[in-house]
């Protein structure tokens, strides 16, 4: 089977639990599934997983599955889903709360003769019993609970070497695995070196660039930021010939620490506005 055909199968798997299709769901998995992870006492094959989802059902009347991700290779298919729902019927002798929850999970499955004949999954079990009041919240490892005023700190003092031109700070700020989910610019980032690269790339075209911060927001583990960067572009960037102008942009950013670094961002700029000071995109009225 071709790589869009099992894709096309976990489409048709994830429809036909949504839907209660068991007969989409015999089109797309073999008579003699096997289940790595069957529950003792449950029927096998496809029985076992129609029983498996029944199950769920009356534990989540109005349980719906989102699929995620699906990465393919020869024979196997790997699901990333996000499953959520109501909690209104006993589940695994936990009488219903009431609570509405959300979790991920993941399954590998193998094809052959066009229905699936094997899998095995893993879903965020503790997740589930956290949201309806069974298990505790818990920091694995013991680690200490992040401090919002101790994590401001430290992105104010990112931002303010940043404008010294201490770059050397980013190596003691930011994780070494760090990972920035950008837009137009830079979609993706990963490690703190590719942090400085961009940094020299940007203050090369911008030698007198300063960034403020106009506003910052954190709770647990995030700090949001509103920033600004004003500098005059004297130096080549994006091939594009300077015009010796000051210019200015805004961006947010969301950043979460971990153990008194900055580990993970999402970031939003106004890169429509840039090129617009570039020349490249008209003012609109």
């Amino acid at each position: 089977m071709s790589d869009e055909e099992l894709k096309g199968m976990a489409q048709k798997y994830i429809e036909a639990i949504n839907n209660d299709d068991f007969d989409l769901l015999a089109e797309i998995v073999a008579v003699d599934f096997k289940d790595q992870a069957q529950v003792a006492g449950m029927a096998s094959g496809l029985e076992g997983a129609k029983q498996a989802h029944v199950m769920l059902r009356s534990a989540f009347p109005d349980v719906h599955f989102t699929l995620d991700d699906v990465v393919v290779e020869g024979d196997q298919l790997v699901m990333r889903a996000t499953g959520s729902g109501t909690h209104k019927g006993d589940f695994f002798g936990i009488p219903a709360t009431g609570q509405s929850v959300k979790w991920t999970g993941s399954r590998i499955l193998r094809a052959a003769n066009g229905k699936f004949v094997e899998g095995v999954n893993e879903f965020d079990q503790v997740g589930i019993l956290q949201q309806l009041g069974v298990v505790p919240p818990f920091t694995p490892g013991g680690a200490a609970e992040s401090d919002p005023a101790a994590n401001k700190a430290i992105v104010q003092r990112l931002y303010d070497e940043e404008n010294k031109g201490n770059l050397d700070a980013i190596d003691e700020l930011m994780s070494p695995t760090f990972v920035m989910h950008g837009d137009a610019l830079a979609p993706i980032t990963v490690g703190s070196d590719s942090v400085k690269e961009s940094v020299r790339m940007v203050r090369t075209a911008f030698p007198d660039l300063v960034v403020s911060i106009e506003n910052m927001v954190a709770a647990g583990d995030k700090v949001a930021t509103r920033l600004r960067w004003r500098g005059t572009w004297t130096g080549g960037f994006m091939g594009l010939t300077p015009h010796g102008k000051e210019m200015t942009w805004t961006a947010i950013a969301v950043n979460r620490l971990d153990n008194g670094k900055i580990v993970e961002r999402w970031f939003n700029s106004d890169v429509f506005g840039m090129l617009q000071q570039f020349g490249l995109i008209p003012p609109m009225g």
